[in-house]
């Protein structure tokens, strides 16, 4: 008889699932409260589709309703950085410097073959999906095909000298049309552009245009953001320098600076005929010359233009803006209690299965989506487990439904659910996962 063998990371997802289910309400870890972080796709509706969030991708469901996505499927980064097509049906996502691609709209992910190169950042734009990945001797912006495959679109090699190569920090279609442009500040702070063709051809990268003063600077840029519309060919790049940001406008072939500064900048977005940004906790409509008019204060931590829509996070929230004359009005469109199990088809057989179910049991409850003292089904389908959630005392990881277990059985749990004794296994995508496919920009 063929002896089976448990891993580590097997026996930590049966463990923790046991324990859950002797001590329902232990779900309390560390770190922060739950909070979204990103809309990456819409509905056909309009609504947030995709969101990515601190804990995972939460995936269209029911109108009003999300499924979570296990972050074990993409490398077990719950966090992880994510980007998709605007329909959402294929998504991207990051994990432990792997690539990971979905073709059913996030229900199940395969890796992608990255050459020896390690994923640092993923973006969303002309419908595509790109990687910027890294090895010792070069960076390559990679595009992610249908087929699955990896496309070098443009590669930057050490010079002579050894310094460090060019690598983008920022990657986006201004307009959302035939153009990519590319921003990095390492080795030198640059600003390239490519006229887009076939996807899977290789893109010849050119300067846009002279860089305002602050790209040479004594004190160099450590990072350059691209904040662009659908909507218009003209676009902004946020810089970062000395933990301070600053505001260049690129317009008419030219790049200025502002004269805007900040410690934190949020957007620009597109709001109908004019700009909206938020610095500071200030709402503010700018113009490319750099005026700029306040329209009042601001708790948002993400600003974003997806689809046509302008999208705000708000901790465990997103909220949708709209913004007429001086006022700027939000509503929510998603919250972090909106998160449903995992959907059965999207949960693989095994231990990677186990996990899954033991990642909803430990985000779900820290979300506020599940109440495991509710329901004594943890062992079985994901779909069984949660009831309406208890009142909570505390927040965040620190946080557990009232009358909820010993930190001890918390601990434990916590404990289990962060082993990491080997790389996460790739789980190849399954034949079919039944996720509807409607929903980066």
């Amino acid at each position: 008889m063929r002896a089976r063998v448990l891993t580590a990371r097997g026996a930590a997802a049966r463990l923790a699932l046991c324990f859950a289910t002797g001590a329902p309400a232990a779900a309390a870890a560390h770190g922060p409260a739950p909070s979204a972080l990103e809309v990456l796709s819409l509905r056909s509706d309009g609504s947030p589709g995709i969101v990515r969030t601190s804990v995972g991708l939460a995936l269209p469901a029911d109108p009003g309703r999300w499924s979570y996505g296990c972050p074990s499927a993409h490398g077990g980064v719950a966090a992880a950085l994510a980007a998709s097509t605007p329909d959402g049906g294929r998504v991207a996502a990051l994990g432990g410097g792997r690539a990971y691609v979905s073709d059913d709209g996030g229900c199940s992910f395969a890796e992608v073959e990255l050459a020896g190169r390690s994923a640092r950042s993923v973006f969303g734009a002309a419908g595509r999906l790109w990687v910027v990945a890294t090895a010792p001797l070069d960076a390559a912006l990679l595009e992610l095909l249908p087929s699955g495959a990896a496309s070098v679109a443009a590669l930057w090699s050490r010079d002579a000298t050894g310094t460090n190569v060019f690598t983008p920090d920022s990657v986006a279609a201004p307009g959302g049309g035939d153009v990519l442009v590319v921003a990095g500040a390492r080795r030198d702070a640059a600003l390239l552009w490519a006229p887009l063709s076939t996807p899977g051809d290789a893109l010849a990268f050119d300067p846009v245009a002279p860089l305002p003063a602050t790209a040479t600077s004594a004190t160099p840029p450590e990072h350059l953001s691209l904040r662009t519309s659908a909507v218009s060919a003209d676009y902004w790049v946020v810089v970062t320098v000395a933990g301070e940001q600053s505001l260049w406008a690129v317009a008419d072939g030219s790049v200025r600076e502002t004269g805007i500064t900040a410690e934190v900048i949020l957007g620009p977005v597109r709001a109908d005929d004019r700009w909206l940004a938020a610095a500071d906790g200030e709402w503010l409509q700018i113009a490319l010359d750099g005026s700029a008019a306040p329209l009042g204060s601001t708790s948002a931590a993400c600003l974003d233009e997806v689809g046509g829509g302008l999208f705000a996070c708000q901790i465990d929230r997103l909220m949708r803006l709209s913004a007429a004359g001086a006022d700027v009005a939000a509503t929510a469109v998603f919250a972090m209690d909106q998160l449903d199990p995992p959907d059965a088809s999207c949960v693989p057989d095994g231990v990677d299965g186990e996990l899954c179910r033991a990642e909803w049991l430990h985000f779900g409850v820290e979300a506020g989506a599940i109440d495991l003292a509710g329901d004594a089904g943890v062992a079985g389908s994901p779909g069984d487990v949660g009831t309406a959630p208890a009142p909570r005392s505390g927040s965040g990881c620190c946080g557990a439904p009232a009358g909820g277990a010993p930190r001890w059985w918390q601990a434990t749990v916590a404990l289990l659910l962060t082993v990491r004794l080997r790389p996460p296994r790739v789980r190849r995508r399954p034949a079919a996962c039944g996720r509807p496919a409607e929903h980066r920009r």
